[in-house]
């Protein structure tokens, strides 16, 4: 059995292997090697880390399991989400791997995480692009509608296929084919941090590409959410670069009524502050 699949976490300012992404990522690899009699082979992990400190290399940290292997990669210089990803397009095409998944360091992963992307490359080999079902306070935030430059939540069940028509979905539980990330150019490395996802979905949209969409639910916790106004203002400054960036020939009033002044708005009124509208327009 090959298991030619790479996961990808990306990870800032926090030790690896103490994430709920990576412990529960190990678990259920753990539950799948107990519960199974198929040979086994390895678990393959790509840490990207954008931790922007140069005494910050974890890379010493080792497991006793031979059958996990783990690339750490350290990009000291924090250049942001769309180039960690395509780093570990990078790591997955010099090894020959068939299919990677991107992960961030706050998704708690199910038990049958593991077992349920296994069976997505061993039974959908030819597949292009696949989704889980991500949750954050127990409402369903990707896969989701996306119109105007925004999502928008899905209502009702999802079928096992979705056409990607006014489609969007975020990073983290993103399977991909590499050959199909290839030919679609990776992710823009313009955008640092903010619309990365989407600008890459975005432009899958409308050429009939079908996402599978998992037999699976994953937890976005959120953790990282930013709760100091000096914190939070440092955070809009970066988003406003690659809001820049990612209008480009787009309809700029839509952009502005459904994502630029609305996200304005929530910031001023949750650190009831006037910095932000000064960042914004002067």
């Amino acid at each position: 059995m090959s298991n030619n699949i790479l996961f990808g976490i990306i990870c800032y300012k926090e030790k690896y292997w103490e994430t709920e992404t990576f412990q529960t990522l190990l678990s259920s690899y753990k539950a799948f090697v107990s519960n199974t009699n198929k040979t086994i082979t390895t678990l393959n992990i790509a840490v990207i880390d954008n931790t922007d400190i140069n005494e910050w290399d974890q890379s010493n940290y080792k497991l006793s399991d031979t059958k996990i292997v783990i690339k750490y990669v350290h990009l000291n210089s924090n250049p942001g989400i769309a180039v960690a990803i395509n780093q570990l397009f990078k790591i997955a095409e010099l090894e020959s791997f068939h299919s990677m998944v991107f992960l961030d360091q706050d998704t708690s992963l199910p038990l049958d995480f593991y077992n349920v992307y296994l069976q997505q490359y061993e039974n959908n080999y030819d597949y292009s692009i696949a989704f889980p079902m991500v949750y954050s306070k127990n409402r369903l935030i990707s896969p989701a509608k996306y119109r105007y430059y925004r999502s928008w939540l899905i209502n009702g069940t999802l079928k096992s296929k979705l056409n990607l028509d006014y489609i969007t979905a975020i990073n983290s539980g993103l399977m991909v084919n590499c050959s199909f990330f290839k030919v679609n150019f990776g992710y823009n490395e313009t955008l640092r941090l903010d619309f990365c996802d989407h600008e890459f979905l975005e432009r899958l949209n409308f050429k009939n590409v079908i996402a599978d969409i998992l037999p699976i639910s994953l937890e976005q916790n959120f953790s990282s959410d930013i709760h100091d106004k000096i914190k939070a203002i440092n955070r809009y400054r970066l988003y406003l670069t690659d809001m820049r960036n990612y209008r480009k020939n787009k309809n700029i009033v839509i952009f502005s009524l459904f994502v630029d002044y609305p996200h304005l708005i929530k910031e001023t009124l949750r650190y009831k502050s006037l910095d932000f509208f000064k960042m914004r327009f002067f």
